[in-house]
């Protein structure tokens, strides 16, 4: 995530800093404010201990797409 936000920031004009980072807040702050209801309807669904493998996959399959991402691995910034 501090690498996404790093990039972020360094191919953002200064002057647009601001709604940038209040953009990505407000887009985090949301997903945490829906994940209690995601679980919910997972564990209305799921067994519990099914619900606590498929909840983790959630995350984990989009940390291993940007990880493996050949386009994110070759952006570069110019100074």
């Amino acid at each position: 995530m501090s690498g996404a936000r790093s990039y972020q920031a360094a191919i953002t004009p200064d002057r647009r800093q601001g709604r940038v980072v209040s953009v990505m807040s407000l887009a985090a702050t949301s997903a945490a404010a829906l994940a209690p209801g995601l679980a919910g309807l997972l564990l209305a669904r799921f067994s519990s201990g099914t619900a606590m493998l498929i909840f983790p996959a959630l995350v984990a399959v989009p940390a291993v797409t940007a990880t493996f991402s050949t386009g994110i691995r070759a952006m570069r910034v110019e100074p």
